[in-house]
């Protein structure tokens, strides 16, 4: 117990050291500045892997790009919406926001209250809430869009002839939004439905009462911490012959690395841009600059950051005028919204194992 305890210390340390080197070297100056960025992101909690992700390839794509016109300030959510709230009011008090960056659909969802009430433009990534740039014209959202990943799992249920589907999602908005819609587009196939909430770690109960169903297929929506123990009790209660498909979580190296004894039978709804052997260039060099390859959220990081940076292009328009505008090429693909906001973003299947494409 002594030792474990050691060790968690230790580690403890470490992710502190590295997030004070964080924020201490991507802290830009203001003394040049004249476009105030918030970025609220998860960078301890459940969701501190994405978010450190997600900051690392923004800070690589603001190191690239040199513009001193820009100041980034960033802010911890710890995945609460509370947090994201204060955090956000705190800098609104400080100085003037021009844009707003956010990630995670629970976090979003205030957020977005309080940009439009301020008319201040808000980037939103890793979010499914439904029609959310359609009712709010200050969101651009730069993540796959709910009602294309329910298409592509369509095509892959149907390519596999899967008739029987069960839904294992978070009670968030992200896991409630794709649920409904797997319910509405498959109504008496669906043969278990359960939902669990943020803080969960057992999934044997909500995994054995979809075994009890003899589903073909099983839908799960969760955040990579979630989708750790999932995989994990789902070997344990001999359910791994089952297919499993999810969202892009499910493919991270997080996940992955965790798990990658039990990867069978497991596929993933992602960015066609972000498959196998693609960005290697990018791979590369966030590798030699932070030590590490990226993960799956890293790329978002990089390309939001470009989009800032084309965005911010003196032209006599508005920072919010011209993010609707941008098209340039990204690590997720060719960058450009439609009238809504949205980026467009093709997807497909892949083997969460090892990123291979199964369904294009």
């Amino acid at each position: 117990m002594k030792t474990k305890s050691i060790y968690f210390l230790m580690g403890l340390i470490v992710i502190l050291i590295i997030g004070g080197l964080i924020f201490q070297t991507y802290s830009i100056s203001e003394a040049n500045a004249n476009i105030n960025v918030a970025v609220l992101l998860p960078l301890t909690g459940i969701g501190a892997a994405v978010g450190n992700d997600f900051l690392q390839g923004m800070n690589l794509a603001r190191e690239e790009a040199g513009n001193t016109n820009i100041a980034y300030f960033i802010e911890d959510t710890q995945t609460s919406p509370k947090e994201a709230v204060n955090a956000l009011n705190k800098l609104l008090a400080e100085r003037d926001i021009d844009l707003v960056v956010a990630l995670q659909a629970q976090v979003v969802a205030p957020i977005s209250a309080i940009t439009e009430a301020k008319n201040i433009p808000l980037i939103a990534g890793l979010t499914s809430i439904e029609n959310l740039t359609r009712v709010n014209n200050y969101v651009t959202l730069v993540y796959p869009l709910p009602e294309d990943e329910l298409q592509k799992t369509k095509e892959f249920i149907q390519s596999q002839g899967h008739t029987r589907i069960a839904t294992l999602t978070i009670m968030d908005e992200f896991g409630q939004t794709m649920k409904t819609k797997m319910e509405k587009a498959y109504g008496t196939q669906i043969v278990a439905s359960e939902t669990y909430p943020l803080s969960e770690t057992d999934y044997r109960t909500y995994l054995s009462k979809i075994q009890e169903q003899n589903p073909d297929i099983i839908f799960v929506i969760g955040y990579p911490t979630h989708l750790i123990n999932i995989l994990k009790q789902r070997t344990e209660l001999g359910m791994a012959v089952i297919p499993l498909l999810s969202t892009i979580h499910m493919q991270s190296d997080f996940v992955r690395n965790a798990t990658s004894s039990l990867m069978s039978e497991v596929y993933a709804i992602t960015p066609a841009a972000l498959s196998k052997g693609k960005n290697q260039a990018f791979v590369t060099q966030f590798e030699t600059t932070f030590s590490r390859k990226p993960d799956f959220i890293a790329p978002f990081g990089y390309d939001i950051a470009k989009i800032i940076d084309a965005a911010a292009l003196s032209n006599g328009a508005s920072i919010h005028d011209n993010l609707r505008s941008v098209s340039l090429t990204g690590l997720s693909g060719e960058l450009s919204f439609n009238e809504y906001g949205e980026l467009n973003m093709p997807l497909v299947i892949v083997k969460a194992s090892d990123r291979t494409i199964v369904l294009q």
